[in-house]
């Protein structure tokens, strides 16, 4: 299910690229991929992920490599602004908040706090700038951590499988060493 939720991503952001002027050889070109393979993405049919494409994404285009593996926040910035209807509030925050939730409130606290911050932004004042640079500074300071600590669970991941490795090569070689032994 999450490998097909990021193959619709990586559509969804050829699609976007497409609609922005891209034209189809240099598509291919920056993500590293044929002309078969970007075809069977947008056609529904790809069976895999192919690593240059989502590289080619991120460092040619600005995708944010977190939204497109696992759809957490945007998918380039302003996304939010650019496309409400697709990532808008809701869309945009659910990652953050599977990863973290420490602010436990209820719906009515939510909506107060947003109808404070709506009436401090339209007021124009000098408060309304504060907050609004505060806003995307503490959004932006959201997203870094989530992808802390992304990596910090790949690196625990890796690690585990490096103890695991080195543990099977121990026992390998101590098995050899003993066959050479009785020989």
């Amino acid at each position: 299910m999450a490998f097909q939720k990021t193959i619709e991503r990586v559509v969804w952001a050829i699609k976007h690229l497409r609609e922005k002027g891209r034209k189809w050889p240099e598509l291919t070109e920056n993500l590293g991929a044929t002309d078969e393979t970007l075809r069977k993405y947008m056609e529904g049919t790809a069976d895999q992920i192919v690593g240059s494409v989502i590289d080619g994404l991120v460092n040619y285009y600005n995708f944010d490599p977190v939204w497109l593996i696992k759809g957490a926040g945007e998918p380039f910035p302003e996304a939010t602004d650019q496309y409400p209807e697709v990532f808008g509030r809701e869309a945009t925050l659910r990652g953050i908040r599977e990863k973290s939730a420490p602010y436990d409130d209820t719906s009515d606290e939510t909506s107060h706090l947003l109808k404070l911050t709506r009436s401090i932004l339209i007021s124009r004042s000098e408060y309304a700038s504060a907050l609004a640079i505060n806003i995307r500074s503490f959004y932006k300071a959201v997203l870094m951590e989530y992808r802390f600590r992304d990596l910090e669970e790949r690196v625990t991941t890796l690690e585990t499988q490096q103890k695991e490795n080195d543990a099977r090569l121990t026992k390998q070689s101590v098995a050899t060493g003993t066959e050479n032994k009785g020989t």
